[in-house]
């Protein structure tokens, strides 16, 4: 069973987005379109060199996590936004030759010159969708890579959308290459009294929700890694609600 995720996430580029425009409690019940998160991302500012080493909130439970992984070789993070997770891999595992950094964010091809020179030379950022897939074959290659990351980005996204991430993902790993992804989002949906109570806010002209995503049961996750059958799936323990490690077999 799928559930609409309810959030006051980017509500102020909503206002920016409509100024001045009341809008219908019909469409806070619906999720982002692919056209609304596009343009919401466009809104966003480049951001200082100094927030680019902070690991705060998310980041810094994912960067915790990646701490105790043997990270190596060449790695591909999709949906990178700012990257600061990438850039504290980079700097505290050495064994890392390189990470590319995918995101449609506008700023994406200014990060490389805010980044500390350590870091530099391994990191690599590409602003282009990462459905993209014959641009991204294209820019690196198949078959190019020993990991690939995907963080915070499944609850935005549809089964069918995960599952095309996952076909593409299949073509850009090395055998025995693996798929880490990680989110915050809660393991199970809602309960129906918490749907009902901010339903009927909305309704009553509460203004501050919008569904930005869906929340999935841990069986309904498997069950969508478990269509491509080239995946070994692990559940990983960690402190994140979600952390799954897909294996491509050789």
């Amino acid at each position: 069973m799928n559930t609409l995720l309810y959030s006051s996430s980017h509500v102020s580029q909503i206002q920016i987005l409509y100024p001045g425009r009341i809008l219908p409690s019909k469409y806070y019940l619906t999720p982002w379109t692919a056209d609304e998160f596009s343009r919401l991302i466009s809104l966003e500012p480049l951001p200082s060199s100094s927030a680019l080493l902070e690991l705060t909130g998310f980041s810094a439970k994912v960067a915790e996590f990646y701490s105790k992984v043997d990270l190596q070789g060449n790695i591909l993070s999709l949906g990178a936004g700012h990257s600061t997770v990438e850039i504290h891999c980079v700097n505290h595992q050495p064994s890392i030759r390189s990470i590319y950094c995918v995101d449609i964010a506008p700023y994406m091809d200014e990060l490389s010159r805010l980044i500390p020179p350590k870091s530099s030379s391994k990191l690599h950022f590409l602003k282009t969708s990462i459905f993209d897939e014959p641009k991204l074959l294209n820019l690196v290659g198949p078959a190019q890579f020993d990991t690939i990351m995907i963080n915070q980005v499944i609850y935005t996204l549809s089964d069918r959308e995960l599952s095309n991430l996952l076909d593409l993902s299949e073509k850009l790993l090395k055998p025995g290459g693996s798929i880490y992804i990680l989110c915050t989002s809660l393991k199970k949906p809602r309960t129906t009294l918490y749907s009902l109570w901010v339903t009927a806010k909305i309704l009553l002209g509460e203004r501050r929700f919008k569904p930005i995503g869906i929340l999935r049961s841990p069986s309904h996750l498997i069950k969508i890694f478990k269509r491509h059958p080239r995946f070994q799936v692990i559940e990983v323990k960690s402190e994140l609600p979600i952390s799954y490690k897909l294996v491509l077999k050789a």
